[in-house]
Order: C-alpha cells, then structure tokens, then sequence
C-alpha cells in the first residue's frame, strides 16, 4: 500500500542513488532549457531596451532601432549583456530546484 507512510517520514528519508541522478538530470535540462530561451529572446530584449531608453536617438520603431543596432555595433550587439541574463537564471533556477531537494 503505497500511502501507508506519513508525508513527514517520506521527506526525511535519505535520497536513494537513482533519486539523486534523477534530480541533476532535471536540474541540468533546467537550466540547459532556461539559458536557450535567454539566450533565444536576447535581441528582442535589447531592442526593447534601446526602446525604452531611448538608444539611439531618433529611430522610433522596432525595425529602424534593430536596423541601427546592426549597423553600430554589429550582429553581436544583439546579445549584448544577455551573459548576465544567464547565468543569473541557472543560479536562479538552481537555488529554486535544490530548494525542492
């Protein structure tokens, strides 16, 4: 009979092997899941900044700030400062998965 044990005992059994592996296999997907959509949505978040912030100066609209982006900084300043939103989501995602171990 599976419920036979209280919710307490069963969380402060020790974590088998296999449970373990199981939890840094999620926890790897996870994080490898969370920094691909970062890293996915970075140059529509820069050009929501620029946006936002007014960068550059006289180019309203999406098309015409992505446009000068490009031709300033390059396809590479499209993921500008998107390493910062990485890692702060693996550290992030890892702190709110061990809290479940």
């Amino acid at each position: 009979q599976p419920f036979t044990k209280s919710p307490r005992l069963a969380m402060t059994e020790p974590l088998e092997r296999s449970d373990r592996r199981l939890f840094f296999a999620v926890l790897f997907a996870h994080g490898y899941a969370r920094v691909l959509s970062k890293l996915a949505s970075a140059p529509l978040e820069r050009v929501k900044v620029c946006l936002q912030v007014g960068l550059p100066a006289g180019q309203p609209g999406l098309m015409a700030t992505l446009q000068s982006l490009i031709r300033n900084q390059g396809y590479r300043g499209l993921w500008r400062g998107s390493a910062t939103h990485a890692a702060a989501s693996i550290f992030g995602g890892f702190a709110r998965l061990s809290a479940l171990r």
